[in-house]
């Protein structure tokens, strides 16, 4: 577990080794920037990308917030950046997810998911 300052993000694994998660000490807002990066997709597939919060433990999903929806380029592949302001506190935790809405077409393989920034105000 990573723990920042005083007012600052806790990061930690959420839901495997290349997952984290942004937990609060208090209530905050959070700005947060993400980098994902898909491939695997045929040409012009869609994707959605979306900030989400779950409980605290990470088992029970609350909501998505402005889920982007991104298209594969010719290669199959996809590279977005993610930001956006939410309200945390002790009973919830943010997640940089990758949402495939159309498995029928092919399914997403996550290359890489990393968080370029997060800020925290007391609110």
């Amino acid at each position: 577990m990573l723990a920042g300052t005083p007012n600052g993000p806790t990061i930690r694994s959420a839901h495997g080794e290349d997952g984290v998660a942004v937990l609060a000490s208090g209530s905050r807002w959070c700005i947060a920037d993400g980098l994902a990066k898909v491939r695997g997709l045929p040409p012009g597939a869609e994707v959605d990308i979306a900030w989400s919060r779950y409980s605290r433990d990470g088992k029970t999903f609350k909501d998505d917030a402005w889920p982007l929806t991104a298209h594969a380029d010719a290669n199959g592949r996809v590279e977005e950046s993610v930001g956006g302001r939410f309200s945390l506190n002790t009973n919830n935790q943010l997640r940089l997810r990758v949402l495939n809405p159309r498995e029928d077409v092919a399914a997403a393989v996550v290359e890489k998911v990393s968080t370029a920034k997060i800020s925290m105000f007391g609110r």
